[in-house]
């Protein structure tokens, strides 16, 4: 301490740090480089996965309507009187033009309908499944019937 000639006490003079001072870090300070974009990445992909799995589960909705739609048409196509083939015959045509038409390629081709006369019935029956896009995602199976009756001639 510094005092002045004529005894006084002692002259106080401001700290100023110097340069390698001010860069000093606490030790309990973290280096968070790079944490913001792990957060945002990581956001990303569970949003990505959660629009993934809806989206396979509006193409089910839809898949499961398609092979409902063939399994009636196909019931329908067979019990019709003089149908082309017999009613097993157009019942199975009916089902694989349906099943072309709306819904090709490689989400209905675990789908198999096949048509059986029950008394007086035609009975389409569809079994199947189609995939998941994502491994979480199972499988949907699906076993869907549809049937009509045979039409009788009016004039017999």
């Amino acid at each position: 301490m510094e005092r002045t000639k004529a005894g006084n006490p002692p002259v106080l003079r401001p700290w100023r740090a110097t340069g390698r001072d001010l860069h000093r870090h606490h030790p309990s300070d973290v280096d968070m480089t790079g944490s913001a974009a792990l957060s945002i990445l990581l956001g990303m992909l569970i949003v990505i996965v959660v629009f993934m799995a809806g989206t396979n589960f509006v193409v089910f909705e839809y898949g499961q309507g398609v092979v409902r739609t063939a399994v009636d048409e196909a019931a329908r196509a067979g019990s019709e009187q003089q149908a082309v083939g017999g009613p097993i015959g157009a019942c199975e045509s009916k089902a694989t033009q349906v099943m072309g038409n709306l819904l090709p390629g490689p989400f209905g081709r675990d789908v198999t309908i096949t048509c059986a006369m029950q008394g007086y019935d035609v009975v389409a029956t569809a079994t199947g499944e189609f995939p998941g896009w994502l491994p979480p995602v199972p499988a949907l199976a699906i076993h869907i019937l549809g049937s009509s009756q045979l039409e009788a001639n009016p004039s017999a």
